[in-house]
């Protein structure tokens, strides 16, 4: 996992996909992905490598890369407050 490999913490990732599935000439196939990325970080961790993480992931995935459409990505981050006993 790249955050492993970057040695970055993250509290919670939520991952929605809409998929546009059209009929064509030879049968039915995906023209169009919405990938929604929601990562939750602590307070005390740099909002901009959390961004860059996210990028590299969505570039290197298998899956996306797989697919002959086009693939948009919108990333959303929250920072979660540490929350003291």
């Amino acid at each position: 996992m790249i955050t492993k490999a970057k040695d970055f913490s993250f509290r919670q990732l939520e991952v929605a996909v809409e998929g546009l599935l059209e009929r064509e000439d030879h049968g039915r196939r995906f023209t169009g992905m919405l990938i929604e990325a929601t990562l939750s970080i602590p307070d005390d961790a740099n909002e901009e490598v959390a961004s860059r993480l996210l990028n590299r992931a969505h570039d290197t995935c298998f899956v996306a890369n797989s697919l002959q459409c086009d693939v948009d990505v919108d990333f959303r981050g929250s920072i979660d407050a540490i929350v003291q006993p």
